[in-house]
């Protein structure tokens, strides 16, 4: 059997914990550990995973990829930035990846990537909206996802690998990136919300389902 973490976060009402969502998610393929430590030092339970799922939430911190911070849509999250700089870095290449929407963004960081702002990128409604279409490497088909993001790539890192990007709208966005190396692979979607194959697919690939 699998055992899935995902970090938690702050939650609305002030909760500290994972969105259901990302949970629903996680069953379908294993039980997932819910990482919930009371102090940022108590991680010792993260070594017993077989993988991991990076969710998205806050911004990444644009301190680490840039001098000159937007603050107008800077809004990050202390423990995950916590997680990020210090946790994440040591289980590259440990155990299986899989990241959605800020999971994409803080690993391309993570390897010295960049992030830019989106000001006019359409977002989805609802749960059940796909509002552009992204175009998959090697496949001339679209397929049509959700969008919940105000952030995206800028600068790709240079070990990562773009396995998707969306049609162009006012600029192209990578909607997927990869490090089969590393068993890393991410989505700037939200599959969680709206399941879609190619990400299921993707998330049996990287954790050898």
């Amino acid at each position: 059997m699998i055992k899935i973490g995902i970090p938690a976060q702050d939650q609305p009402e002030n909760k500290f914990g994972v969105n259901t969502n990302y949970l629903r998610f996680i069953y379908q393929f294993g039980h997932p550990v819910v990482i919930l430590p009371e102090t940022y030092d108590n991680f010792s339970q993260i070594y017993k995973l077989d993988a991991l799922l990076l969710p998205g939430g806050a911004d990444v911190n644009t301190h680490r990829y840039s001098n000159t911070p937007d603050y107008g849509t800077y809004n990050s999250n202390n423990f995950l930035e916590h997680f990020d700089t210090e946790i994440l870095p040591k289980l590259i290449g440990e155990m299986p990846i899989f990241g959605i929407c800020r999971g994409l963004q803080t690993l391309n960081v993570l390897f010295g990537g960049t992030l830019k702002n989106l000001w006019f990128h359409p977002y989805s409604i609802n749960d059940t909206d796909t509002v552009h279409k992204i175009y998959v490497s090697g496949e001339k088909k679209p397929l049509k996802v959700n969008s919940f993001h105000h952030q995206a790539i800028g600068k790709l890192a240079g070990n990562l690998t773009k396995e998707a990007q969306s049609e162009d709208l006012s600029e192209s966005i990578i909607e997927a990136i990869s490090d089969h190396k590393k068993h890393i692979f991410a989505v700037q979607w939200h599959p969680e919300r709206l399941l879609d194959e190619y990400s299921v697919n993707n998330f049996k690939k990287i954790l050898g389902l």
